[in-house]
């Protein structure tokens, strides 16, 4: 079981990941041959990972987006479960500055960022 929540855990980071460092891909170009452009490129990267393959992660890239990224195994109810934290930042197209932080474990994904939208309030009644 742990083998596949990390797997699934690395997987939906890395999707993430090239996310935040292609940006999204207009329909025509989906189907044709990518190259990252000189801004996209990884400059800064680091990385630790212990024996039980816990690890902490963060690049950066020419343009200043960030990611950050720890996993940690804790104890759950059918034995480890791997809890991840981390956030990204980057500048949108618009100048204005994207931060995201974000938990996932054993209840889900929970992501927190001033650019997400919110429900509104509820209304007493």
């Amino acid at each position: 079981m742990y083998a596949s929540v990390l797997a699934l855990g690395l997987g939906l980071g890395l999707a993430v990941c090239a996310c935040l460092v292609y940006g999204p891909v207009p329909a025509a170009a989906a189907n044709g041959p990518r190259t990252p452009s000189s801004s996209s490129l990884i400059v800064n990267h680091a990385e630790v990972r212990d024996d039980s393959n816990q690890y902490w992660l963060r690049f950066e890239t020419r343009d200043g987006a960030v990611h950050e990224d720890q996993g940690v195994l804790r104890p759950g109810p059918e034995g480890p479960v791997l809890h991840r934290s981390g956030s990204h930042r980057y500048t949108a197209p618009d100048g204005r500055l994207i931060q995201l932080r974000y938990t996932a474990d054993d209840t889900g994904y929970h992501p927190v960022g001033d650019h997400l939208p919110t429900a509104p309030p509820l209304q007493s009644g």
